[in-house]
């Protein structure tokens, strides 16, 4: 055998061996170092992103936060639904990159990153008008905590967040809207009007507090049946919305179930109840006086106002006892 040959193979002897020392010499279980997502988005503090903007297959929506309210702005100014919205700007917030799912871009299809895709979102995010998060957002993760993204910033790679992505990003705009169509403080409601088959029913709210029926000063009303009524009319809600009505449609407006009105302070609000929806079950046409678009409510809220008058007749209320006087202090003991 020639000398080089002998070699080449004594050096490839010493490499397998040096390999050898290290796997015998390293601890096996030392854990990988694990690497650091940390600088891959900007930090964001709490409530400093104040606009968002999402592609769903839906088609586009941008929502803007202007002191305590959201605003959806595109694709046309709506009021949109707090609760919803506040727990979508906090996600992004707060939303972290925990892993590395893949580097090879031919497989995004597979984490649901591929436009068409039913997951498929894109999603942007902005403070002070300077855009803060850019990113393409796919599948949930499996354990279903989080979800799988592409940066922008970093087109060929999937990454893993530790937060999912709200329910609502992949919903229609009627989903983002305000759902409230009337909206009076309950301690400022001073009188409710409703007329139905039965008649007429005016309740009013005396300087005491003590609600009776208009004209009988002896006709109280209950006072948690009352509270009932003024629950669903002071923050009442829509379950479909129509921005425009459909000349077509009877929606039974002309022979109204109820025609209600509150009013509180200086401001009043009137609704008018038309008929039954046969499809979807259980909803009731409505509108509000002044507003040109057409509303269901469900049934139930109805209901409240077509009982009979007499079920809101209450006792008195019996006044409130004073206080009773502190008793005086005793002077020590003498030691």
């Amino acid at each position: 055998m020639k000398k080089h040959v002998q070699l080449l193979i004594a050096l490839a002897v010493l490499v397998v061996l040096i390999g050898l020392v290290f796997l015998l010499e390293r601890d096996p279980y030392e854990a990988p170092e694990k690497p650091d997502f940390a600088n891959l988005i900007p930090a964001r503090e709490e409530g400093s992103l104040d606009k968002i903007q999402v592609t769903n297959n839906e088609g586009s929506i941008t929502v803007e936060k202007r002191g305590e309210q959201y605003w959806i702005t595109e694709p046309k100014e709506m009021k949109a639904n707090e609760s919803s919205l506040k727990t979508a700007f906090k996600t992004l917030e707060e939303m972290a990159v925990v892993d590395l799912a893949s580097k090879k871009k031919d497989r995004q299809k597979t984490y649901g990153i591929a436009k068409g895709e039913s997951d498929y979102l894109e999603i942007k995010a902005f403070a002070k008008g300077q855009e803060i998060l850019n990113f393409a957002a796919g599948k949930r993760s499996p354990d279903y905590k989080g979800q799988f993204i592409r940066l922008a910033s970093k087109p060929d790679d999937v990454y893993v967040t530790d937060k999912a992505m709200p329910w609502l990003f992949k919903r229609e705009v009627k989903e983002w809207r305000s759902k409230t169509l009337v909206e009076l403080p309950r301690e400022e409601i001073s009188k409710l009007e409703w007329t139905t088959k039965e008649g007429t029913m005016v309740l009013e709210k005396g300087e005491d507090q003590t609600w009776t029926r208009a004209g009988e000063t002896n006709w109280y009303a209950d006072g948690a049946r009352l509270n009932n009524l003024l629950g669903v009319i002071s923050k009442f809600n829509w379950a479909e919305i129509f921005d425009e009505a459909n000349a077509a449609t009877d929606y039974g407006f002309e022979k109204p179930q109820a025609v209600v009105k509150a009013t509180a302070k200086d401001k009043s609000i009137v609704l008018t109840f038309g008929k039954d929806l046969e499809e979807p079950k259980g909803n009731v046409w409505v509108k509000l006086e002044g507003d040109g678009k057409v509303y269901q409510a469900r049934k139930y809220q109805l209901e409240k106002f077509t009982k009979e008058f007499s079920y809101y007749k209450g006792e008195k209320p019996q006044p409130t006892a004073p206080d009773a006087p502190a008793m005086p202090s005793m002077p020590p003991a003498a030691p």
